[in-house]
């Protein structure tokens, strides 16, 4: 998803939730965590309406190495 100030690697929408996702390689999960919450957030009408969450996922030597989700309101 594209904004002003960048893209998000991926937002998935479902019925009740939005997932933002950030892939990093060869770092850890909290960085790519804080990654997102430095970029702005998609559409605040959809945030409003949908349980938002943020997945940090870190890939080393092309294996999933580390991720976190982090519940925000």
């Amino acid at each position: 998803e594209a904004s002003s100030k960048g893209r998000s690697d991926l937002v998935l929408e479902t019925n009740n939730n939005i997932y933002i996702f950030e892939f990093k390689l060869n770092h850890n999960a909290e960085v790519a965590i804080n990654q997102i919450m430095e970029k702005p957030q998609p559409n605040p009408s959809i945030i409003s309406c949908k349980k938002p969450a943020l997945v940090g996922i870190n890939f080393k030597n092309r294996v999933l190495d580390d991720w976190k989700i982090k519940q925000i309101k």
